[in-house]
C-alpha cells in the first residue's frame, strides 16, 4: 500500500470530525430528559474526564509522531504506555469522550452518532495498521498481542476468509 495523498489525509480527518460533530450535535441539539435510561450526568462527567487523561497520556507517549491524519509519520513504531496494550488509543479515548457525552446529555440520538464513529474509527485504524505493517515489520506481532481499542485484535468489524 502506497503512501495517503494529502488530499485523502485530510478528507480521513474531516469525516472523523464530522462523526465527532454529529455525536455533540445531537446531543445538544436532541438531549433525552432525566428520565432516559441513558441520563447518567455523573457518569457521563466521569468517562468524559477520564477521556481527557487518555488523551493526554496519548499525546506525551506519541510526542513527535503525533498526527490526526490516518498516514503515519516514519520514526519509530511506539509500543509503550497505553499502546503497550491496545492499539489507536486516542480513538478510544474519543469513543470514551463519545459514550461520556451519551450519558450526560441522555441523547439516544447521540448513542447512534457514537455507534456511526465507532464504525468510522475502526476503519481508520484498519488503515492505519495496514500502513504501520508496511512501515514496521515488527508490527505484525505488536498487533497480535495487543487490543485495536476495547474490541478485540483485528480492527475491522470482520477477519477475512484464511485461504
Amino acid at each position: 500500500m502506497k503512501q495517503l495523498s494529502p488530499s485523502a489525509n485530510w478528507a480521513w480527518l474531516l469525516i472523523q470530525l464530522a462523526f465527532i460533530g454529529a455525536v455533540f450535535g445531537t446531543g445538544w441539539y436532541w438531549p433525552g430528559n432525566s428520565e432516559s435510561p441513558l441520563s447518567h450526568r455523573s457518569l457521563g462527567l466521569f468517562l468524559m474526564l477520564f477521556s481527557a487523561l487518555i488523551g493526554l497520556v496519548g499525546c506525551l507517549t506519541l510526542r513527535s509522531s503525533l498526527s490526526a491524519f490516518p498516514q503515519p509519520k516514519e520514526r519509530r513504531l511506539v509500543t509503550r504506555g497505553l499502546y503497550r496494550w491496545m492499539r489507536h488509543p486516542m480513538y478510544a479515548g474519543l469513543l470514551v469522550l463519545a459514550l461520556g457525552w451519551v450519558f450526560l446529555t441522555g441523547s439516544f440520538p447521540a448513542l447512534i452518532a457514537s455507534a456511526a464513529l465507532w464504525w468510522f474509527l475502526k476503519r481508520k485504524a484498519a488503515l492505519e495498521d495496514k500502513m504501520l505493517a508496511r512501515i514496521y515489520p515488527e508490527h505484525a506481532s505488536y498487533a497480535e498481542s495487543t487490543w485495536c481499542f476495547f474490541s478485540g485484535r483485528s480492527c475491522v468489524l470482520r477477519d477475512p476468509p484464511k485461504k
